[in-house]
């Protein structure tokens, strides 16, 4: 059973390398938006 595991080039790596920039990107946004929020707390997110 354990052979069925092998070809998955995610395990043992957290993050698949080929998602890893789309990853990247999406921290990247996610992190420009509370920086944003934090910035203008009378405007967004009351």
């Amino acid at each position: 059973m354990s052979d069925d595991l092998t070809g998955y080039p995610w395990i043992g790596d957290p993050l698949p390398s080929d998602r890893r920039m789309e990853f990247n990107a999406f921290e990247d946004a996610r992190h420009r938006l509370v920086s944003l929020k934090a910035s203008t707390p009378g405007r967004l997110g009351q």
